[in-house]
């Protein structure tokens, strides 16, 4: 597995993405509606560290409940994966389990990720690999 980027939730696009460019960031790919999860996504690159803005769209998106409760901030880092039913299976019999069931991903070219917890580690994204 290799970190494709960290996620950060945040409460409004804008003025975050101006801050990251102001850090040196760049936008990789401009702001996409992901109506599976509500959200607004955005990915941003510095050298070959990306970040994903999160910004919930709706009141009952899949990050509202989370940017209520811990505020803005990152919440998981994303790993990628040439197998995703297979490092699925690996990290289930690491006690990781699964918190959203695996989806296509709009701002991602449709492929799969699946969110997944541990209870030592917190929340993580994987990320098929683009075929």
């Amino acid at each position: 597995m290799k970190v494709h980027h960290v996620g950060y939730l945040v409460k409004k696009m804008d003025p975050s993405v101006s801050m990251f460019e102001s850090i040196g960031y760049h936008i990789e790919q401009e702001t996409i509606y992901d109506p599976y999860r509500k959200i607004n996504i955005c990915f941003l690159l510095n050298g070959t560290e990306r970040v994903e803005l999160i910004e919930s769209a709706s009141e009952d998106s899949t990050v509202a409940g989370l940017l209520k409760k811990n505020g803005i901030g990152p919440y998981h880092i994303c790993y990628e994966v040439r197998d995703l039913e297979k490092a699925i299976d690996g990290l289930k019999t690491k006690h990781f389990v699964i918190t959203d069931p695996p989806e296509k991903a709009p701002a991602l070219d449709n492929r799969k990720v699946v969110f997944m917890y541990h209870t030592k580690i917190g929340l993580i994204e994987v990320l098929e690999e683009r075929k």
